[in-house]
């Protein structure tokens, strides 16, 4: 990334390209990965906003098939994630080199608090992401 887009906060990942591939149903998000060609690799990740969501939210594929799901905000400077240069971590997309694990940890730069992670359950070719703790 750019140290331009770093500077204002411009991220990498964008909203799914088919705006039919999720929804929200009371305290879940419901992502049909059949329509999210964005998740079907390692590493790869959408950035979920709007729909009557209350928060911002980053979903990404991590190893095994495993996905996960930040709120979309650094707890640094507030700006939003992109995966990060390192297998199995998220980062800020701003100067501060924030990084994150996959659960929401802080593993380097400025931030020292962690991102709110949400749980995330596979059900065949349905992401159910729940909302509430």
């Amino acid at each position: 990334m750019g140290l331009i887009k770093k500077l204002f906060g411009i991220c990498e990942t964008k909203a799914p390209a088919d705006h039919l591939s999720w929804r929200v149903e009371g305290e879940r998000i419901l992502l049909d990965l059949s329509r999210l060609p964005e998740l079907r690799d390692e590493g790869g990740a959408v950035c979920l906003e709007g729909k009557d969501l209350q928060t911002r939210v980053f979903v990404i594929r991590g190893k095994k098939d495993a996905f996960h799901a930040l709120e979309n905000r650094c707890t640094h400077m507030g700006r939003r994630l992109d995966p990060g240069k390192k297998p199995g971590q998220v980062s800020c997309c701003s100067v501060s080199g924030s990084a994150f694990d996959l659960s929401g940890n802080p593993v380097a730069g400025a931030a020292k608090r962690g991102v709110k992670s949400y749980g995330v359950v596979r059900e065949g070719e349905q992401l159910v992401v729940s909302m509430t703790p």
